[in-house]
């Protein structure tokens, strides 16, 4: 079976300096984009791409995506599917030494390099990027999103939010039962379900800061992330789903400490405001929001 051959073979190395783990990407049409990094000097180095409209027929252009006279290494690249040369592109940056960093970010429109953002700052003490991911977003006009991993710590950006800025997104582990679908004597929901989690501040009028849809497993647990909380902020919990009772958390609010909420519904129905769960098993004792027919 014939599988195809290769197009162009040759030297696409324009700045003829030795260059360091390349990775490619394409739009699904004829737009393919390179990058890797190459040392400027010995304490300087660069990430560059290689671009092409033509395929792998070439001919190819160079870019600098990053002309700093920092370090910055171990570039990722991603396409957007049939985008006529929209590319993605992230990178470690460190100005300080190889145990801190911070993350390049960059996207591409008809193969060419848009404004440079740096996803987390490198004066945030005692965190170390690395293998970081690009992506993309369409938020407000917003495309910036990368993950990468840290301190052994898994990161993800929500937002641009402006060169030298860092955002991360805020996580919360929720435990919460609904009252039609519990099992007793399996301890478990008959099936799991698709929720809403609102995050409203504690003071009237109550707005909404942020919202996020997940899913709650049978054992009660779901992982919402939210990009527009902060952290030692009080606010209420709030879930809603298409079969239960809008149930928010207890009087007095939570918090995200480090970027993380652990919030469980389930224990006791002082969890809930106003006391608004059901006792739904005595052993363990559980306590679930209300709800209607399990089969609607």
């Amino acid at each position: 079976m014939f599988l195809g051959q290769s197009s162009f073979t040759g030297n696409i190395n324009v700045v003829n300096k030795t260059q360091y783990f390349p990775k490619v990407a394409s739009d699904g049409g004829k737009n393919i984009m390179i990058v890797s990094y190459f040392d400027y000097t010995a304490t300087d180095q660069d990430v560059i791409s290689y671009s092409s409209s033509s395929g792998a027929l070439g001919p190819f252009t160079m870019q600098y995506i990053s002309t700093s006279t920092d370090v910055e290494q171990y570039p990722k690249v991603t396409g957007k599917y049939f985008s006529n040369g929209s590319f993605y592109c992230s990178a470690k940056r460190s100005n300080t030494g190889a145990g801190t960093g911070s993350i390049l970010y960059r996207s591409a429109t008809h193969n060419s390099w848009n404004s440079y953002y740096q996803l987390q700052n490198d004066s945030l003490a005692g965190y170390s990027a690395y293998d970081s991911r690009p992506g993309f977003r369409f938020v407000n006009n917003d495309s910036c999103f990368a993950v990468w991993s840290g301190s052994g710590v898994l990161y993800s950006s929500a937002g641009c939010n402006g060169s030298g800025s860092y955002v991360f997104t805020k996580n919360l582990q929720l435990r919460v039962l609904m009252e039609g679908p519990y099992l007793p004597a399996s301890n478990r929901m008959l099936r799991g379900d698709t929720i809403r989690v609102y995050v409203r501040n504690t003071s009237p009028p109550y707005n909404i800061v942020d919202s996020a849809k997940g899913a709650i497993d049978t054992g009660r647990t779901g992982y919402f992330s939210f990009a527009n909380v902060n952290n030692n902020v009080n606010y209420f919990i709030v879930v809603k789903s298409r079969n239960t009772i809008e149930t928010w958390s207890k009087p007095g609010g939570e918090k995200f400490i480090n970027n993380v909420l652990n919030f469980d519904f389930t224990p006791s129905n002082i969890q809930a405001f106003g006391g608004n769960e059901k006792r739904i098993d005595s052993s363990p004792f559980s306590y679930g929001v209300f709800s209607g027919d399990v089969y609607s």
